[in-house]
């Protein structure tokens, strides 16, 4: 029985902070837009609770998720990865 392949192609998430583009170098393999979707929320929630801790909540950045042809495939407002709870 043959293996069936996975082509896996390099997302970059490069951060909008507010005043500049901070480029992805590395980026990450990923199988489908699935992943990439799912990588994006788990990066900008990661990003996001490092800000918490220094007692900032920048809901203004966003991650640019960048194809291997330096295409924007997704774009991730922060703002849409938290629910506020008043």
């Amino acid at each position: 029985m043959a293996e069936s392949m996975v082509v896996m192609s390099r997302f970059h998430f490069h951060l909008w902070d507010g005043a500049d583009l901070i480029h992805d170098p590395e980026g990450a393999e990923l199988p489908d837009m699935d992943a990439v979707r799912a990588r994006a929320v788990q990066t900008a929630r990661e990003l996001l609770a490092e800000e918490i801790s220094e007692g900032k909540l920048p809901l203004y950045m966003r991650l640019d998720v960048e194809d291997e042809g330096n295409r924007i495939v997704h774009r991730l407002n922060f703002a849409d990865v938290v629910k506020i709870l008043h």
